[in-house]
């Protein structure tokens, strides 16, 4: 539908595929509870430059992948120079890359293939689709998406051409049950509502909806996931 409706093949591919990861793209781990915390306000920090958790995650990959990146003609990584996997990258620098900024380089690794596959298996199939080349860098505007409006119903061209809309579009339409509604709107930590399942919710602390106050609260989302806690 990314492709078809909206004309974003690369940016739908990336944003499933972080989906369907079987991890965060975020190293999540530690020896202790401060070094988790820590881990946990780290995540926090990035997200708060965003208004999408998941649209921050692409913004992260799309760093990562930057730093593993090769010259087309020379086969070499912009970043160390070296010969790389023309279909991989270079795999030392987006793993010293990943140290340096908390990322799981295994799980960016499983995105990135995955992605790629899924484009280039769309690309064979739509004729209109001119020959695509996989490992494509992705739109540097990420930071301006936004999925708060992904109830609303809005079909004029601006809304059409605009990469928030396509996306939140999508998303509420094929995950219905995965749409929510804050229910102060301008305290997004004292709960949302899940509609579809009848369930009151919180948001998890390192969202992107609780790191800054905005002057158009939000009024829907999308959830990546659902957690269901011991306590019900």
């Amino acid at each position: 539908k990314m492709h078809k409706d909206f004309n974003r093949l690369q940016l739908g591919c990336t944003i499933a595929a972080i989906l369907c990861a079987p991890g965060s793209i975020f190293f999540m781990g530690g020896a202790n509870k401060e070094a988790k915390d820590s881990a946990r306000r780290r995540v926090a920090e990035v997200a708060s430059n965003f208004d999408s958790d998941l649209l921050c995650m692409a913004s992260v990959f799309q760093g990562w992948y930057e730093h593993g990146s090769q010259n087309v003609d020379t086969g070499k990584c912009f970043n160390c120079g070296k010969k790389c996997n023309k279909f991989k990258g270079c795999r030392i620098c987006r793993v010293k890359y990943s140290t340096k900024e908390g990322l799981n380089n295994k799980i960016l690794d499983i995105v990135n293939s995955t992605s790629s596959s899924v484009q280039q298996i769309i690309s064979r199939r739509d004729p209109s689709l001119k020959k695509h080349k996989s490992n494509v860098p992705l739109s540097s505007s990420f930071s301006s998406f936004s999925l708060s409006g992904a109830a609303n119903n809005k079909d004029n061209d601006s809304d059409i051409n605009d990469d928030c809309f396509a996306v939140s579009k999508c998303l509420s339409e094929f995950f219905q049950e995965e749409v929510g509604e804050v229910l102060v709107a301008t305290h997004p930590g004292d709960g949302v509502m899940m509609p579809m399942v009848n369930k009151r919710s919180r948001i998890t602390n390192s969202s992107c909806f609780l790191q800054k106050i905005r002057k158009v609260p939000f009024r829907h989302f999308v959830a990546l996931s659902m957690t269901q806690m011991p306590s019900g």
